[in-house]
Formats: structure tokens, sequence, C-alpha cells
């Protein structure tokens, strides 16, 4: 094998993406992330992301890129890095795209309010990519897009999608009605609707809250109905990756 295999962790490639793994701060400075197995790097690809390098696993093969970004490592330092029990010997280096807040919207938005279970996110992106939603908006403090956990738990998907960040929920809210845009909030409580009743012929924005609190009542005040989904009362909710899939679902059948 012609190229040369990486073999120390004080090379400074491994260094950079070992620190990618772990330090969110790293990810602004760079604007790089890392992500792992060559079916996520390859969704990334097709999303037009950016290769920075993609490193390989001596002894396998990555034959649908240029070569030149290519990167061989021994086994233990794939081991070192990869945070898998199960990886496949591929780990990707990307820059990140940048996203523009000043978009004008005028297609269904799901909003996202202090979200910080990095699982629950990355299946949400999945899920609003699968049902055609095209803009994600991401509030107060919310996880990190490129948080490792995010991107595996997505298999790389909904990174295509129109992904904002909003520091003024509030404000936004009031920005969207005036657009005209109806706005749902999403609780358990004697004021909210089952879902099936409500038919989304408009413009419409589902803000979900964090797992633990949901949203706050200021929000759901601000909101023109809170949703729900009819469950068994035995149960007494549904994750949240599940609830956000099942309106994102619904939501995209009527728009159809």
């Amino acid at each position: 094998m012609e190229n040369k295999i990486i073999t120390s962790k004080d090379n400074k490639l491994i260094k950079l993406t070992s620190k990618l793994f772990y330090d969110r701060k790293y990810h602004h400075q760079t604007n790089l992330f890392v992500c792992e197995n060559k079916r996520v790097i390859e969704t990334f690809i097709k999303n037009k992301f950016k290769i920075f390098k993609i490193l390989v696993k001596n002894g396998l093969n990555f034959n649908t890129i240029d070569q030149k970004n290519i990167v061989y490592i021994d086994h233990k330092i794939y081991s070192y890095l990869s945070q898998m029990s199960n990886g496949d010997g591929c780990i990707g280096i990307f820059y990140k795209k940048s996203h523009d807040n000043t978009h004008s919207f005028k297609d269904n938005i799901i909003i996202l309010d202090k979200i910080q279970n990095p699982n629950n996110l990355g299946s949400i992106l999945r899920s609003a990519d699968a049902f055609n939603i095209k803009n994600i908006i991401l509030c107060n403090n919310s996880v990190d897009i490129y948080n490792n956990k995010v991107i595996q738990s997505s298999m790389g998907n909904g990174f295509n999608l129109n992904i904002f960040y909003v520091t003024d929920l509030s404000h936004f809210i009031k920005a969207l009605r005036k657009d005209g845009y109806l706005i749902y909030a999403t609780a358990n409580n004697k004021q909210s609707v089952d879902i099936n009743s409500i038919n989304f012929n408009k413009k419409t924005a589902i803000i979900f809250g964090n797992e633990g609190k949901g949203l706050s009542n200021e929000t759901i005040t601000m909101c023109d109905k809170t949703l729900s989904i009819k469950i068994n009362k035995n149960v007494n909710s549904l994750n949240l990756a599940i609830a956000a899939s099942i309106m994102m679902y619904k939501l995209n059948n009527e728009n159809n």
C-alpha cells in the first residue's frame, strides 16, 4: 500500500480527530465535525458536505471517493478514536455548512426548545427528512447538531434541511404569526387537543420542548393551540422523538 499508515496518537490529524469527538467549542473553532461508518459518511458526501479527511483502518477499502482524501490508520489508532463498539473502520471529518438565520419561511417548521438528548435530536432530524419537513429551528441551548451521537442517531440524514438557530423564541413566534403561520405547542395538559382533530391546511409551526420539563407556560400561552397524542392510559407519555415523528408524519400526509 502506497499510503503511509498513521500509527501514533501524537499525529496532528489523530489529535484533531480525537478532540472533535468531545469538544463542542473545537467544532466552532475549526468549523469541522466528525462522524463514523461508511454509510453515514456517504450520506454526507451525497448531501455535498466538503470532505476534510476520511480515516480508514488499514486493510479496508473506501473506493467511492477520491483517494487523495483517504488517510490510513492502524488498528490500534482506529480503536483509540472510534466511539462505536461495532464500527466498520471508517471515520469521516467534514467541513460544516453555514446556516443563514435571515431565511424567509414558506414551508412547515419544527421548533425544538431546550432539547438535550442527542439521540432524540438525531432521530428527529432523520424523521424530518423522511417526512419532507424542510425547516428545523433549534433554540435556547439545544444540543449541538454536530454532536457525534446526534449524527449516529440520524445516520447522517436531516443535515440537508434548513437548520436555524434562534435565541429569542417569543420574538420568533411573533414573527411567524405575522407571516401567516399557525403555531402549535405540544404538551399533555387540560387544554391540549388530540392531533387527529387538527387539519394542517395552513402554514404550520410545531414546538417541542425539553425531554423532562416540556415547554414553559409562557411559550404555550403564545401558541394558537396545544397538541397531544392520544395514548393508552397505562402509558404516561411517549419518547420525544417518537411523538415528534408521529406529528411530522401527519403534517406531511395532510400537506400532500
